[in-house]
């Protein structure tokens, strides 16, 4: 077996290549790695080169350091990533999963999240933190968690 060289997260999927150029794409929602070897890597990487605005002028060994250096995001990116992944996926086909009475299960399925569950079982994001970065994504479309107003009755 090769030696991995490089590795890139790009949302929930891995990207590794090794010394003989095979490529390696493994995920929390893939049932096992993709794996393309050096002479399928090339072809793959000369495909995506030809197709219109995906690699603009970009030679085959550009490209492929691009896949070789690692893309380090901090907690809170994939937090706020993956939460407006959510919220745009859920828009588009649950809107009323949106709704301020289905918050809650809406943050309970934010926190369930392949790369957001680690970070809150280890104590890196809060379930506060995401509650917060939710009312800040969705902008006042509903009435805010942190400033409900109490009805004075006399």
């Amino acid at each position: 077996m090769a030696k991995i060289v490089g590795t890139k997260n790009i949302g929930s999927y891995t990207l590794s290549i090794s010394e003989d150029g095979a490529v390696t794409i493994g995920g929390a929602r893939l049932s096992e790695p993709v794996m393309f070897d050096g002479g399928q890597a090339q072809e793959l990487l000369q495909w995506l080169s030809q197709q219109k605005n995906v690699q603009p002028e970009a030679s085959t060994a550009a490209a492929t350091q691009a896949i070789a250096a690692p893309v380090v995001e901090s907690n809170e990116e994939i937090a706020q990533r993956v939460i407006r992944d959510t919220i745009a996926f859920t828009r588009e086909r649950y809107p009323a999963g949106l709704d301020f009475e289905n918050r809650d299960r809406f943050i309970d399925q934010v926190t369930r999240d392949p790369d957001i569950k680690p970070l809150v079982s280890q104590g890196k994001i809060s379930r506060k933190q995401i509650m917060l970065w939710i009312e800040q994504q969705l902008g006042g479309s509903a009435p805010s968690l942190w400033k409900q107003e109490k009805k004075r009755s006399r």
